[in-house]
């Protein structure tokens, strides 16, 4: 109040709006704020850490789209100013010339449409995707129907086991197939590259960002599950690298294929064979990450190595309890109808629980209900939000094009008593408001593209590796938000032509 002149404030409306000065400075940070985000959604290759940089990405992107609406969008169109061919026609001449003067105000409204509309791309494809797709959900995180592990037991309880699983499999007019069973010392591990060895840690210590899984195997097992007959010496074993659909350690996976050595604390190995492919690897639902499986002559080195390690860690005592321990795992498919397959899994799952203290059952009919009641959680909360970001850009848009239409009023009354015909009128309006209104969707549609990629990571860690399935869903969303985008687009500049024509 005290810097301003009432006069001035009460007859702004009439004062002459000053050409906005081409920010080459801010048009250069937008530009290298969304190539920043960009090169992150496209470089990222782990899920976990995905995690982190995608949060990272957004932020640049948002930074970079604010700065190029604000500074870029002039500069635009002063060079389209400049190029006569362009500019010295009817419908063009006025919608650059005005849009340059009021981009100012355009800006940052262009700006929150393009994030908002980018928030419900995503947030929509990919809770449509994670709920679309369950059953490629449920099939990637079980493997196998089910699965049954349990940690230092003998061999007369893993008999028990496997009688429950025949009595239950039987009574439930169920049939077992694809029986496999095996076991397994966990770790965790880190390559050093100072020592050229495997650091071994508990199983599940992921404070290295390069950690990966260390999964031990007796010969007998890999022999048994192969059909193979198999020999090792004490300090000779068998290699096999899983890379995991979900995430990849480059500098493990570098560090580690085709070596004729490794060393696992300290111990050297003769690699004897880099296996092809580990049926036991495809059954052990339990690994998420990348990792290696080591097959040994005999459980008694992975029992020292679990001895030496679980002993000397920080973990809880349940932990140790359960990891410390060589694991036994029977994993198994089974025919019969759904409803017969989840009775004989809870009855399978009643059993052990009654006999059993360190027993578990993991399978695709015990965990469907909770997976539905997971994603359709994710599922309502993107279409709410999905809906909340829409009805916001509606209205961002729609009252944007009325203030702006009883702004242009005068203008384009002036334009027509100079000599504008109302097609010229008409055609220079529907240039302009068509730049207005598609520039913001067709920028949120390149921001979609580029984190397309980064997005397959994320719904990896949920269990979602068909990406074509998300592309499906991904096409879809963007056609259908298009076809509603283009209805707003109607209604608006159906009003805005009654105000100014």
């Amino acid at each position: 109040m005290k810097l301003s002149n009432p006069i001035e404030l009460l007859c702004g409306g009439n004062t002459g709006e000053r050409e906005p000065k081409t920010k080459w400075i801010m048009t250069i940070i937008g530009i290298l704020c969304l190539a920043g985000g960009y090169s992150i959604a496209l470089i990222t290759k782990e899920p976990l850490q995905a995690l982190g940089q995608f949060f990272i990405a957004v932020l640049l992107v948002v930074v970079g789209t604010y700065a190029l609406f604000m500074a870029g969008s002039i500069t635009l169109l002063k060079i389209l100013r400049r190029k006569k061919s362009y500019y010295y026609k009817t419908r063009h001449f006025t919608a650059v010339s005005g849009m340059i003067y009021r981009m100012k105000q355009n800006a940052v409204g262009l700006a929150n449409i393009c994030i908002l509309s980018t928030m419900v791309l995503v947030m929509v494809s990919m809770t449509v995707s994670l709920y679309g797709g369950m059953n490629d959900v449920i099939t990637t995180r079980f493997p196998y129907e089910a699965q049954i592990t349990s940690s230092g037991i003998n061999q007369k309880e893993e008999g028990q086991i496997e009688e429950i699983i025949k009595n239950m499999t039987k009574k439930n007019h169920t049939v077992p197939t694809s029986q496999i069973r095996f076991h397994v010392g966990r770790f965790t591990t880190v390559y050093n590259n100072k020592t050229k060895q495997l650091d071994m840690m508990a199983a599940g210590d992921y404070s290295n960002s390069n950690a990966v899984d260390l999964v031990m195997i007796p010969l007998s097992d890999y022999n048994q599950t192969e059909g193979k007959n198999v020999k090792l010496k004490e300090n000779e074993v068998l290699l096999y690298h899983r890379n995991h659909k979900r995430t990849h350690k480059k500098s493990d996976t570098e560090a580690l294929k085709n070596k004729k050595v490794i060393q696992l604390n300290s111990i050297s190995y003769k690699v004897v064979d880099e296996l092809d492919r580990l049926a036991i690897a495809k059954a052990d639902t339990t690994s998420f990450i990348d990792g290696w499986y080591v097959v040994v002559k005999d459980s008694s080195i992975i029992t020292s190595y679990l001895k030496d390690i679980y002993e000397n860690s920080n973990i809880y005592d349940e932990l140790k309890e359960y990891y410390g321990k060589i694991q036994y795992s029977y994993s198994f498919n089974l025919n019969g109808s759904r409803a017969n397959r989840a009775k004989t899994e809870k009855s399978i799952q009643k059993q052990l629980q009654k006999k059993f203290a360190n027993c578990s059952i993991e399978s695709r009919e015990l965990s469907r209900e909770s997976f539905y009641e997971l994603y359709g959680g994710f599922l309502f909360i993107g279409i709410f939000l999905g809906i909340i970001f829409l009805m916001a850009t509606t209205l961002i848009i729609y009252y944007k094009q009325i203030s702006e239409g009883y702004e242009d009023q005068s203008r384009f009354e002036i334009m027509q008593k100079v000599g504008m015909s109302k097609k010229e009128v008409r055609q220079s309006i529907r240039s302009q408001v068509l730049l207005v209104f598609f520039l913001p969707l067709i920028m949120a549609v390149i921001h979609l593209a580029f984190a397309f990629k980064i997005i397959t990571k994320l719904l990896s860690v949920l269990n979602l590796t068909n990406v074509s399935l998300f592309f499906m869903y991904t096409v879809g969303t963007v056609a259908v938000f298009a076809v509603i985008y283009a209805i707003i687009y109607s209604i608006t500049a159906k009003e805005y032509y009654k105000i100014l024509i």
